[in-house]
């Protein structure tokens, strides 16, 4: 929450670095700390995090950390398992995880910052 906190009031220098953050750089291969508190997080972890997250802002061509933060967000929801992977069932693939370039060259020849390009929420879902 502190993470979050800090994005809100200066969203230019601070990253918001939750679980579910966490789960989203887990499924690009990027290493984190699985659940990240206040004990757990040391200032420095947290400034390479934040650089990290910083490349990714870029390359996704957002304004600020916001804008990494909802691609993280999206990107986690998409890439989470489902409760039929867990009953047995297949798990879906995502296009985010099987071609994550062509997702991102899609955001970028829309020319509009990434929430933008996002698709709209359905009814019931975590981004409502």
């Amino acid at each position: 929450m502190i993470t979050a906190i800090l994005c809100t009031f200066a969203p230019k220098r601070y990253a918001v670095f939750n679980g579910n953050t966490s789960g989203a750089l887990a499924a690009i291969g990027i290493g984190a700390p699985r659940s990240p508190t206040v004990a757990t997080l040391s200032a420095e972890r947290y400034t390479q995090l934040c650089a990290t997250i910083d490349a990714l802002r870029r390359r996704i061509g957002g304004a600020d950390f916001t804008d990494a933060d909802a691609f993280l967000n999206w990107l986690y929801f998409k890439t989470k398992p489902s409760k039929r992977a867990h009953e047995g069932g297949a798990p879906k693939t995502s296009p985010c995880v099987s071609r994550p370039r062509q997702v991102v060259r899609q955001h970028r020849a829309s020319n509009r910052p990434f929430r933008q390009s996002l698709p709209s929420p359905k009814a019931g879902s975590p981004f409502e």
